[in-house]
């Protein structure tokens, strides 16, 4: 059974939706009633592609009509005797098989592990207590606890929100993060404007929020998008087209060839199964062994080069879609980004200083080191305000890699290049006190202590 999402629940009072959803948000769901709506809506995942088998993968190399006129070609040379040239035909299309079923397979044995990685925690409140469960096992009515670098897991109407900023480029294709409150909305308020809610499978950038599941697995917007893109039907590739097209018209060219051989073969008198042997022969030798394995070593080329650049492709055919596309329509802003800021340049009172000459931060922190930092007093005096005024924070299991804000990020990768330790800031200089962004301020500051003295960053 799978619930349809509450409607117009942003247009509600957050103490409306808990009441709706029968759950008090101090206590959330108890462990019994948890349990319960698990069994009623299901699991809170997106219904996924039943994994593809290898029995399956072969028979889409077999699809082609060249491949069942190059059997025919192989069955006919062989019945004529002509057995290394049936051979050779059988090697060309083992090869063509086996180069297309390898490279498919492994494309869809990754795709498969994508989805595995998708699989992790998220924390609730239950019974009074907060708990880590797993992402599927979210229900309606669950009161979800969120902070800076949490996924989130399910569509949630917003109960208080600190600081929050979320990044919905995943659903709406915007790259700045947007700012939540937990105010009701206009009931005609569009997805990209409801402020008050956070959407599965987007994550928070900064601050904290609680949030009242409303919806979880394919009722989620989210899910909606996903089941559309599931039973959305798959179109032929131009080059599955052109190559079938060429089938049929050798198809024709062959048997075109073998009526003319045998009537002009019986006009002069010849006997007919010396004709029909001459004919088959001809027919055979107008096919192309060669064009499938060509074709399939080619797409195979491009496939491995996409994968060299994290691009998973999981069809030969693709290949050729993605080089005869001639149109992209991307978002109103017309860009298409990675959600990555990279600090390349600081305008001192003096001068300005250059940092950035590559736009990777793995170059920044493993081959590209700021020395002039410890020289430049005023550079290294930014560079240390940068790290101490920023809610970002290193990931635990990921060294010398940061989840928060873009820019907050870019800031703590500039530091760390330059030398600074992130643990020994926060000790040499703890924070007593922030003062957030703000329209009004256009700014954010943090209060430290170091000694006996404040520091304002």
């Amino acid at each position: 059974m799978r619930q349809s999402s509450i409607q117009c629940f942003y247009a509600e009072k957050s103490e409306q939706v808990a009441r709706t959803l029968g759950v008090s948000a101090d206590t959330g769901l108890t462990i019994a009633e948890a349990e319960i709506r698990l069994q009623s809506y299901g699991a809170n995942s997106l219904e996924r592609e039943r994994g593809i088998s290898v029995l399956r993968i072969f028979a889409h190399q077999l699809r082609s009509i060249i491949v069942w006129l190059l059997v025919l070609a192989a069955t006919l040379s062989l019945a004529l005797g002509d057995t290394a040239e049936s051979i050779a035909i059988c090697v060309v299309l083992l090869i063509n098989v086996t180069i297309g079923l390898v490279t498919e397979l492994q494309a869809a044995r990754s795709m498969e592990a994508l989805q595995k990685i998708s699989d992790f925690r998220t924390r609730v409140r239950r019974a009074g207590e907060t708990t880590s469960v797993n992402a599927s096992d979210v229900v309606p009515g669950d009161v979800v606890l969120l902070e800076a670098g949490d996924v989130v897991t399910a569509d949630l109407r917003l109960i208080t929100a600190t600081n929050l900023e979320v990044d919905e480029s995943t659903l709406t294709g915007e790259s700045a993060a947007v700012a939540k409150t937990t105010d009701p909305l206009p009931r005609e308020t569009v997805l990209g404007d409801r402020l008050n809610t956070a959407f599965k499978g987007t994550s928070v950038t900064r601050g904290s929020a609680e949030g009242l599941v409303v919806a979880t697995g394919l009722a989620t917007e989210l899910g909606q998008i996903s089941d559309l893109v599931r039973r959305a039907e798959s179109n032929i590739s131009p080059l599955d087209r052109r190559l079938d097209n060429l089938g049929h018209r050798l198809v024709w060219l062959t048997l075109a060839l073998a009526f003319v051989t045998i009537v002009a073969g019986l006009l002069r008198g010849y006997q007919f199964a010396d004709i029909a042997k001459t004919s088959v022969a001809l027919a055979v030798a107008a096919i192309p062994e060669g064009l499938p394995v060509v074709a399939t070593l080619c797409l195979a080329q491009g496939m491995w080069r996409m994968a060299q650049r994290n691009a998973l492709v999981t069809r030969l055919s693709c290949v050729e879609t993605l080089g005869a596309t001639t149109l992209l329509m991307t978002d109103k802003t017309g860009t298409l980004t990675e959600n990555r800021m990279t600090l390349a340049r600081v305008l001192l009172a003096e001068s300005d200083v250059d940092l950035a000459d590559s736009g990777e931060e793995t170059d920044l922190l493993a081959e590209r080191r700021l020395g002039s930092a410890g020289t430049n007093e005023p550079l290294w005096q930014a560079l240390r305000i940068g790290a101490l005024c920023t809610n970002a924070r290193a990931e635990t299991d990921k060294p010398n890699s940061f989840v928060g804000d873009p820019m907050e990020t870019a800031l703590l990768v500039a530091a760390v290049s330059a030398g600074l330790s992130l643990d020994d800031l926060a000790a040499q200089a703890p924070r007593i006190n922030e003062y957030t962004f703000s329209s009004e301020r256009l700014m954010m500051a943090t209060v430290h202590t170091e000694g006996s003295t404040h520091l304002f960053a």
